[in-house]
């Protein structure tokens, strides 16, 4: 029995020594600290939870934050409060070793953002007799940050529509008359989820008025002009309505039969303007309905008075030499008139240009007139064109030709190249044609390519005293198309541009304007080089509507600081199209192709002109002043009136 018992004390002893040797080995091994964390969360704080996924059993954990807080728990749950980014470093033990883990901005709190811009609320929506509104049914509301997104709630904050800045409110023909609310928030994307803005409340009031819109159009006038300023309208086909007056605001919705400030029950307003200098006013025309006591939806009417056009006739102090042909040009300050030239003779003429080809010596004394389309007259210009004997070179600075490939040096043959500073070519270029305008235009400043099309070229190009065979695709700008051409400022490009080559534009360091009119980055091939020498910053890169976020995101284009978007044609008098250009940047907008003083307005929803300003020329406009959302753009100069909607973000 004894010998029993000190066996099974040796064993039990044999058995602690090992114990005690493997918690030594085990306590000798390095610790490893290691963990994982998740976050909620984002607006204004966030909760980060922390899980110890150390090695080797630590026995003491050390969490150290940024914003200067501590704590020894082994999981620990942490809430940062304020926007920023924060830092933790985790330090652990087991007694004999220690290690330490650290993260630098592993996490970042976001300030709530802005409550969106969301417009005049509430809002009536009339809905007529005919069962027409002037209302789609839809609410669109953009984020005052890029970036940020939209969403849609129901009034006890559950979401109804995630990140879209248009929602469909149902309201249409059929929906009862009373009031209809919708709530929208701006959000941020965050690692814990999207932090909202607090809601903005669109309030939709819908009202039922028999009556309709009236029927107009807007009324342009001379300077000048006996004629008597006033505007007019008419009841629409099938209205109900009792009267038509008119107002400084629209009243659509609105109740009581004698609300109208300006012309109470009459078809004709009698403007306030006179004739002796351009300007205009905006009217509202409404139809009351006795029976419903509702005024219809207000429709606004324009009364401008507009400057008489002036009128450059190109080139000046004509001479040529018999049986050779210029083309005498008529550059009108408003375009979509009507000229007629007098004194030319036999020549092919159209309303703003005209090829004279002389057969005998002597002195041609011709003149031009031109109306806009709002009936005002230009001056009648005068001009002499000399006849000599001998051929003369044409001197003409801004000129619009018609090409084959191969042939734009024939083309402008009879030209003083010296004197071209704007060169607009249409019909069919290849290489050298391009390295034509490179290498023979001395001045040449302005390249409008944009309605030609480069064609394919293969054969010898003269490179210094060397003939070099080269071959280009079709729709390509070829290599060193226009390298060191340091008077060129300004290019348009077709829409049909597949490749611009190496440098194409490398050391053209006067370049300022590059217009493209590709709907997509992607479909033109462009070498990292092509650019070389340009100044990125300064340059300024048009894209079409809607493309402005693909070209900044695209290769080589994104290395330039100002892409905007362009509006080519605004509608100006009486709805003809104007090639006015309109770039839009972030806080910029470059207006071009107006070539007299003219006025700009700023005008906002509910109508009043939130900033005007005078321009001359190429101008640039700052838009960081404006709150984001729509306005409508107003310009007002000798050559017309135009007006475009834009969004300022």
């Amino acid at each position: 029995m004894k010998n029993l018992y000190t066996r099974f004390q040796s064993k039990k002893l044999f058995v602690y020594i090992l114990s005690v040797f493997f918690s030594y080995n085990l306590l000798a091994q390095d610790v490893e600290a290691g963990f994982f964390y998740t976050v909620s969360g984002g607006c204004d704080s966030v909760e980060v939870s922390f899980t110890d996924t150390s090695l080797y059993s630590p026995i003491s954990w050390q969490w150290n934050f940024s914003d200067g807080t501590s704590t020894t728990e082994q999981n620990p749950t942490k809430v940062f409060i304020g926007e920023g980014s924060y830092s933790v470093s985790f330090i652990i033990s087991n007694g004999l070793s220690t290690d330490t883990v650290e993260m630098i901005d592993f996490v970042t709190v976001y300030a709530s953002p802005e409550a969106p811009d969301i417009g005049p609320s509430p809002r009536t929506i009339v809905i007529l007799s005919n069962g027409t509104s002037s209302f789609a049914g839809l609410l669109e509301v953009e984020p005052s940050v890029s970036g940020n997104i939209i969403s849609w709630f129901y009034e006890d904050g559950t979401l109804l529509l995630e990140n879209s800045t248009v929602y469909d409110t149902g309201i249409d023909e059929n929906t009862p008359t009373g009031y209809y609310s919708f709530v929208v928030k701006e959000g941020h994307e965050t690692s814990g989820g999207i932090c909202y803005s607090d809601p903005a409340t669109i309030t939709l009031d819908v009202a039922r008025c028999p009556a309709l819109t009236p029927e107009g159009d807007d009324f342009y006038y001379c300077i000048g002009s006996s004629d008597p300023i006033t505007a007019n309208v008419s009841a629409a086909s099938g209205s109900t309505g009792s009267k038509i007056s008119w107002f400084t605001y629209d009243p659509v919705g609105q109740t009581g039969a004698g609300i109208a400030d300006l012309t109470d029950d009459n078809l004709v307003y009698t403007s306030f303007l006179n004739t002796a200098s351009a300007g205009s006013e905006v009217v509202y025309a409404a139809e009351y309905d006795m029976v419903n006591n509702c005024w219809s939806a207000g429709l606004p009417v324009m009364i401008s008075i507009v400057d008489n056009p002036e009128v450059e006739i190109t080139p000046q102090n004509i001479e040529i030499a018999m049986n050779q042909t210029i083309s005498i040009n008529a550059i009108p300050s408003i375009e979509g008139g009507t000229g007629m030239w007098s004194g030319i003779g036999v020549a092919e003429i159209t309303e703003t240009s005209a090829l004279f080809t002389p057969e005998a010596e002597g002195s041609v004394s011709a003149s031009y007139i031109y109306t806009s389309s709002a009936g005002c007259e230009s001056e009648e210009q005068f001009f002499d064109i000399t006849v000599t004997a001998e051929e003369i070179l044409i001197q003409q600075d801004s000129l619009s030709v018609t090409t084959v490939p191969g042939e734009l040096e024939m083309t402008l043959l009879d030209y003083d190249l010296s004197s071209i500073t704007k060169l607009t070519v249409s019909g069919e270029i290849q290489a050298l044609d391009i390295y034509f305008m490179r290498d023979s235009l001395p001045n040449l400043a302005v390249i409008d390519i944009s309605q030609a099309t480069i064609v394919a070229f293969e054969g010898d190009v003269e490179e210094e005293v060397l003939k070099v065979f080269m071959s280009f695709d079709a729709h390509s700008l070829p290599s060193n198309a226009f390298i060191g051409k340091e008077t060129l400022q300004e290019i348009y490009l077709p829409e049909s541009i597949l490749a611009i080559s190496d440098g194409a534009f490398e050391n053209c360091s006067a370049l300022s304007f590059i217009v493209l009119n590709t709907e997509s980055p992607e479909l033109i091939e462009v070498s990292i080089e092509a650019f070389t020498g340009v100044s990125t910053e300064s340059c300024a890169v048009v894209v079409p509507e809607g493309t402005k976020d693909d070209y900044g995101a695209a290769e080589v284009w994104k290395d330039f600081l100002k892409i905007g978007e362009s509006v080519v044609e605004i509608t100006g008098v009486d709805d003809i199209q104007y090639s006015i250009t309109v770039v839009q940047f972030e806080d910029e907008l470059i207006i071009k192709g107006i070539s007299s003083e003219a006025t700009v307005f700023f005008i906002s929803l509910d109508g009043k002109k939130v900033m005007s300003l005078e321009i001359l020329g190429v101008t640039s406009i700052s838009t960081s002043m404006l709150s984001h959302g729509l306005y409508t753009l107003q310009i007002i100069s000798d050559e017309g009136f135009y007006h475009k909607k834009l969004l300022i973000q």
